[in-house]
């Protein structure tokens, strides 16, 4: 790229300095085929001609004149033509640059398009985990009703069990229950191993017998 910068900078020098020729067109007195010629013929002339030195002078001063402004006309066409190869140059250079621009943004949109096509297929896949995670929160949430009607189910029975006990499943946790259930677990064999001594019950160790139906064979 800065190579390519540089030979820009350089044709336009040289299309600047083409400019300040064509600029300074010069003015022949006559076509420059005519100039040619008349060079030419006083060439031919000093060459075989014997003259005296102040006609030899003024030849010379002549062919130099004429050649001076040949040169200048010579010149200046040459930065005519020189100037119309720089411009299309220049305007090829351009269209390189243009070109170059145009696969580079190319190569930017086709990077674009790739970027684009992942955030869609992230995006898919986002979407896909929270609805996923959508139904496993429903699942969630009907599970955790099924097991609150159980839970309400496994209450109503322990109301109809602790109930002869005179306990309310509400009204205590299971711990509590459990070792209320221990106590009468360790009571009932006391009264039991008592009966069956022959010893005398109290009047609640005989009804706690009568609760849980244990008279009967006795």
């Amino acid at each position: 790229m800065r190579r390519l910068v540089e030979e820009r900078r350089r044709l336009a020098e040289e299309l600047r300095r083409c400019g300040e020729v064509i600029r300074q067109r010069p003015r022949l007195p006559a076509p420059y085929e005519d100039l040619k010629r008349e060079v030419e013929g006083l060439e031919l002339k000093y060459e075989t001609t014997s003259m005296d030195r102040r006609r030899e002078k003024v030849i010379v001063e002549r062919i130099n004149r004429l050649y001076a402004m040949i040169r200048r006309y010579e010149r200046y066409v040459d930065a005519l033509r020189r100037r119309d190869e720089l411009r299309r140059a220049l305007e090829r250079m351009g269209s390189d640059d243009l070109r170059g621009e145009l696969r580079r943004v190319g190569g930017e949109m086709e990077k674009m398009r790739g970027e684009v096509a992942r955030l869609r297929e992230e995006a898919k896949r986002l979407l896909r985990e929270a609805r996923e995670e959508e139904a496993r929160a429903r699942e969630a949430e009907r599970r955790a009703m099924d097991m609150d009607m159980e839970v309400r189910r496994l209450v109503g029975e322990a109301e109809e069990i602790l109930r002869p006990l005179g306990l309310s499943a509400d009204a205590r946790s299971l711990r509590r229950i459990a070792e209320l259930v221990r106590r009468h677990e360790d009571l009932l064999s006391s009264v039991l191993r008592k009966r069956a001594a022959g010893e005398p019950l109290s009047f609640d160790e005989f009804a706690l017998l009568v609760r849980y139906g244990l008279l009967e064979g006795g």
